[in-house]
């Protein structure tokens, strides 16, 4: 199934706001902004708007960049992906 263009364009947009929260969350408060921000993006990976590869390479990478080691990067993002996909409605327009 295609990706309507104008869901695309929403995707993207989120992505690049998730990932910039992520990138310059502060001390304290950044295992938390990642995993908001997956468990966000997850939306999006369970829709078929975004692979998963493009939303975890571009959250560790942010996650890395605030700080954070790649270690918590990945386990962070593979529990919170997982469950945010498992736990996300059918899109109404693919049902």
């Amino acid at each position: 199934m295609a990706v309507p263009r104008q869901s695309r364009r929403y995707a993207d947009a989120a992505l690049a706001n998730e990932t910039r929260d992520a990138a310059t969350a502060q001390v304290g408060e950044r295992e938390a902004t990642l995993s908001r921000a997956a468990r966000a993006l997850g939306w999006f990976v369970a829709w078929g708007d975004l692979p998963r590869s493009v939303v975890e390479q571009a959250l560790q990478e942010a996650g890395e960049s605030a700080g954070l080691s790649a270690s918590e990067c990945r386990s962070t993002l593979r529990s919170t992906l997982n469950w945010s996909i498992a736990h996300n409605p059918v899109r109404r327009d693919a049902a």
